[in-house]
Order: C-alpha cells, then sequence, then structure tokens
C-alpha cells in the first residue's frame, strides 16, 4: 500500500479524511492498517460496519465468541464478562445497528452502529452496584456513564481509579449496559497457544455438503470431520472462513444474509468430533 488516503475538503481551509480521521497528533499507523484491510477485502466500501470480533481475527487470527445481550440474563452477562482478562483478551462491547441517521432510543449519548472496548469491570463495597468499564475509541464526550456526578464521590473515585478526563472512559452499571448495547464479543489471545496442532484443510479438495444451500458463484460448501483423542482436559477451538453479503456478487446474497458457519460437537467420552459446513 502506499500512504496516499481518501479525503474531503470541508471547506475553503479545512481538509478531513473520509475514514479514520486524521487530527494534529494522530499517528498514522491506524489508517495504514485500515488501508491495508480495505485493500485485502476489495475497497473501503466492503469494510463498512461488520462485527469486531471478525475484523480483530483477521488481524490476529484470534477465534472469538459474541454473546446477543437480548435473551441473557444479567449474572449470566456479568459473569462472561467478569471472568474475561481485558488485558489478554479482546472485549468488545457494540450498539444496536441502525440507519445512518437514527439513534438508539433507550440511551442517549451511545451511538448506534459503534464498537466500545470493555477495560474492565468493579463491584462496589458501598452497595455492591456492579460496574463495566468502557472506553469510546473515538476518545471524546458523549455518554458519559451512569456513574457521574454525586456518584463519584471521593471513596468511589479512589476505589474505582476514576478520573475525569476526555479520554473516552465511563463507567456504566451492569443493568443500563445490557439496554444500551446489544452484543458483547470476546477475542482470545492467543499468545500462549500451540498453533503447531492446528489442522489446516482446503475445500478445493473436499466433497460437497449435502446441505440446501450449495452456493452458486465461488467454492461450495464441503463437509470436514475430524476426530480427536486427548488425554488431558483441554479447550479446542475451530474456526472458519466466512463471507458475507459485502463480499460475494449481488447475485450471490442469500435472503437470511447467513455466514458460513462453525459447528463444535464435544461427546462426553474424550473424543471429539467437529465438523462444519453450510447451515
Amino acid at each position: 500500500i502506499d500512504d496516499y488516503f481518501p479525503a474531503i475538503q470541508q471547506d475553503e481551509d479545512n481538509v478531513t479524511t473520509l475514514f479514520s480521521l486524521l487530527d494534529h497528533d494522530t499517528p498514522l499507523w491506524g489508517m495504514l492498517i485500515e488501508k491495508a484491510f480495505a485493500k485485502r477485502y476489495g475497497n473501503y466500501e466492503h469494510i463498512t460496519y461488520g462485527q469486531a470480533g471478525e475484523a480483530i481475527r483477521a488481524l490476529t487470527g484470534a477465534p472469538y465468541i459474541q454473546y446477543e445481550h437480548k435473551d441473557m440474563s444479567l449474572d449470566t452477562l456479568w459473569y462472561l464478562i467478569s471472568q474475561q482478562d481485558p488485558v489478554d483478551d479482546f472485549l468488545i462491547a457494540g450498539t444496536e445497528t441502525l440507519d445512518e441517521d437514527d439513534v438508539p432510543k433507550d440511551i442517549p449519548g451511545v451511538a448506534a452502529n459503534h464498537s466500545y472496548t470493555i477495560l474492565g469491570t468493579h463491584v462496589l463495597s458501598n452497595n455492591n452496584k456492579r460496574l463495566i468499564k468502557i472506553r469510546n475509541p473515538w476518545g471524546k464526550p458523549g455518554f458519559h456513564g451512569t456513574m457521574k456526578g454525586a456518584a463519584w464521590n471521593e471513596e468511589t473515585r479512589e476505589e474505582t481509579g476514576y478520573k475525569d478526563g476526555k479520554d473516552g472512559i465511563f463507567f456504566i452499571d451492569l443493568e443500563t449496559y445490557k439496554k444500551a448495547f446489544t452484543e458483547t464479543s470476546i477475542s482470545f489471545n492467543t499468545a500462549n497457544w500451540a498453533s503447531a496442532k492446528f489442522l489446516k484443510t482446503n475445500d478445493e479438495t473436499q466433497s460437497v455438503n449435502p446441505g440446501k444451500w450449495q452456493g452458486v458463484c465461488g467454492p461450495k460448501c464441503t463437509r470436514h470431520e475430524l476426530t480427536l483423542k486427548s488425554d488431558i482436559k483441554q479447550t479446542i477451538y475451530l474456526t472458519a472462513q466466512t463471507w458475507g453479503v459485502k463480499s460475494i456478487p449481488d447475485s450471490c446474497e442469500k435472503k437470511d444474509n447467513g455466514l458460513y458457519h462453525a459447528i463444535v460437537v464435544s461427546k462426553s467420552d474424550d473424543v471429539n468430533v467437529f465438523s462444519f459446513g453450510d447451515k
């Protein structure tokens, strides 16, 4: 890639970049990665919106799990977030996907079609209120969290390490978090994983899966089976290439916007059977 970026003339004196915003103190590495990512997937339009976990996996190879808040209890949601290490793993909070001119109605100030970083959790000692520490990557004011004003006395500030700055960081209680954000994505750190054990399969050499949708242009859905035996208890992750509606021709789009899904089936006798293919 080169170091030219798409920009637009705002007025006689100001020019702004169209995608990643360039400020007077903004380093260029983010814009360069974005341009390489856009080139990999065809153009900038192809990487508009999407899932944060997919973007992180494309850049790092990290598998991820995405949880929808709609049918999840508060206790389950808290457990899923609080048990993760935000230093090693990527925790992302996603907001509702709406038309460009719409905003989420429940929580003013929370941007639609946007991803926020989860930095950690904390339980207040005086009232056991469960808080989630979040950062808006825009790094500017918007939603300031439900812990603000009188709620931040000297004791709670010291306990949580909260500073009222303009870095986009805020605290939000668990109940409001569940309403303001529609999904939580956890991307796992693979630094210490035994990657030499990975098995890679090629769709071109596999038989076509007899599923209901075979595809009409591009790779057909295939089925793979793998049996593993292990003498120790371990967690095994399975990932597969996916495609969305923007990365295939219009004539190939599925009405339900289906993706290439991975299915994991674990047996209780220490034999794990994996198969994946068309949903």
